[in-house]
């Protein structure tokens, strides 16, 4: 707060956002003035005509939506009996017991109210187990809460089960194994417009140099289309045969 001295505003008028939005402030040659602003809401006299189809009060199905709102049961919170049973190995039979955490008067009456539903409705039931973990409140996005459990310390007493992943590479389809000289196609990986219909794979080509990890530098025998050399992996290669042949000379012929 700022304290001035009354000849520094030569006006009898303080003008702030709480003033601005319910008064209209007037700057004219005799003065200022100050003018109330009245907020008016119009509201339309007249009875909006409904279909009578679109009125439940007629829909021959009242009775039966009624009946479905009066005894809905939501379904996250409705029993359900299962066979599964839940086994956790500790590391130790030392059982975690930690004392419940402060909370407001507002908190104990959330928790005791949701605890109380959850009963009613058969989701949990009384325990006199030696374990225990403090009860935390989370409150969510629209301003309710939800009730949680820090389980953090039993979580580092859990034995967990590891089943290790085999090897990828083992697990891949053994790549056929090409040798220098060998004739093979290509697999095509580009595609332009008006290319769909050409032979997926291009050739022949020679193999004239092995690489590592199934790669392989070829050569193109003859005048067919594709690179003249290039480098392509075993999966996208396959042994040369007279059919791949007939297929490059149909498409050849074609665009001719």
């Amino acid at each position: 707060m700022h304290v001035i001295d009354d000849d520094v505003i030569p006006v009898n008028v303080i003008l702030g956002n709480p003033i601005l939005k319910d008064v209209e402030i007037i700057f004219s040659a005799d003065g200022i003035s100050v003018k109330r602003i009245l907020h008016l809401t119009q509201i339309n006299d007249y009875e909006e005509e409904f279909d009578e189809k679109y009125d439940i009060k007629k829909l021959k199905y009242k009775d039966k939506i009624k009946h479905l709102l009066d005894n809905y049961n939501n379904l996250k919170t409705r029993k359900k009996e299962s066979n599964v049973k839940l086994k956790i190995i500790l590391t130790d039979e030392d059982p975690i017991h930690q004392t419940p955490r402060r909370l407001s008067p507002l908190e104990k009456d959330i928790v005791n109210k949701q605890i109380q539903g959850w009963l009613d409705q058969e989701v949990i039931k009384p325990s006199k187990s030696e374990y225990a973990s403090p009860i935390v409140l989370a409150k969510k996005k629209n301003g309710s809460y939800r009730l949680c459990i820090d389980f953090r310390k039993l979580n580092k007493k859990i034995i967990k089960e590891r089943y290790p992943l085999p090897l990828i590479e083992d697990q891949r389809t053994q790549a056929i194994q090409y040798e220098i000289g060998d004739l093979v196609a290509i697999k095509r990986t580009q595609f332009v417009q008006g290319y769909k219909l050409n032979p997926k794979y291009l050739g022949p080509y020679k193999i004239i140099e092995k690489k590592k990890n199934d790669r392989y530098v070829v050569r193109k025998i003859g005048n067919g289309e594709g690179p003249m050399n290039t480098t392509s992996s075993a999966d996208l290669m396959k042994p040369w045969s007279d059919g791949d042949e007939d297929e490059v000379s149909h498409s050849s012929g074609s665009d001719e």
